[in-house]
């Protein structure tokens, strides 16, 4: 009668519980955000980039009037990854040059390879009339 494993028994159930581990931490930290809200800009760039993966980047200016003396302009370039089905509302904000707002969710930069250069993923756009 056999007592207890063998080596590579014993390494083949640590490899297994140590893939298993990592695809269940890695399912986590993809379906979680770690924040969400939104930005209010002007949309100036929206390119298809990568060399395996290719994903939808854009580029947003955003910024703030700085208080004191006469007030200064300081402008913020915001990258995200507009979600495929709101691809085409982000071109369009582009062109019109209109500020609009992107609502966004952000996950774990570390763990968005083939699916985002930034991290920002923008689930809605929506134009602000100004």
């Amino acid at each position: 009668m056999k007592k207890g494993f063998t080596l590579i028994e014993l390494l083949v159930v640590v490899v297994m519980v140590g893939v298993l581990g990592a695809v269940v931490a890695g399912i986590g930290l993809t379906v979680l955000s770690s924040s969400e809200g939104s930005r209010v800009g002007v949309v100036t760039k929206v390119s298809k980039r990568g060399i395996i993966c290719k994903t939808w980047e854009a580029q947003m200016m955003v910024g703030a009037v700085t208080q004191g003396q006469g007030g200064s302009y300081t402008p913020e370039v915001w990258s995200f990854t507009p979600a495929d089905d709101s691809v085409q509302s982000v071109k369009d904000a582009m062109v019109s040059g209109q500020r609009v707002e992107i609502e966004y969710k952000q996950r774990p930069k570390i763990l968005t390879l083939c699916k985002s250069d930034t991290g920002y993923f923008a689930t809605a756009v929506k134009p602000t009339g100004k």
